[in-house]
């Protein structure tokens, strides 16, 4: 999302993505794209949930998120972008040698897609990013749940 001189003082962008599950599925879990993609804590993280599949999802669409914040700013391939959980099993992503940017990132998925959202900020935004992180994956889960019902 690109703003002119409208934008926050310190928010760099925000990113979104949406991605089908089956697509992942198809690869198999033993093709090489997984290791490309995903680091060997992505991986692990993944693996070990019953359904690996929906957690690649959404963690490459967190990955592509984060990259599209970041593009206005400075270009990042997506197997730059880790993302990892914190203590709350929170997902914190992490690019190296942006340490002065903030990304806030959250992701979700249905039966169908895996989707996330991440805002890059600098400096005071950053609280101000964490906040519209919440409201608008709130609202996307909300838009997932009326996709798997209809």
């Amino acid at each position: 999302m690109r703003f002119g001189e409208s934008a926050p003082a310190g928010l760099l962008g925000i990113g979104v993505d949406l991605v089908e599950i089956e697509r992942f599925r198809r690869l198999g879990s033993s093709s090489p794209f997984f290791s490309r993609v995903f680091g060997p804590e992505e991986l692990d993280y993944c693996m070990n949930c019953r359904d690996p599949y929906p957690h690649f999802a959404a963690m490459f669409a967190a990955k592509e998120a984060v990259v599209k914040a970041l593009s206005q700013t400075v270009q990042v391939p997506v197997w730059r972008v880790r993302i990892d959980h914190g203590s709350n099993g929170e997902p914190e992503a992490h690019v190296a040698r942006l340490d002065d940017v903030t990304i806030h990132v959250s992701m979700t998925h249905s039966s169908i897609h895996g989707a996330a959202i991440a805002v890059a900020t600098r400096g005071p935004a950053a609280m101000q990013g964490h906040r519209m992180v919440d409201t608008m994956i709130d609202e996307l889960r909300t838009a997932l749940a009326r996709e798997v019902i209809q």
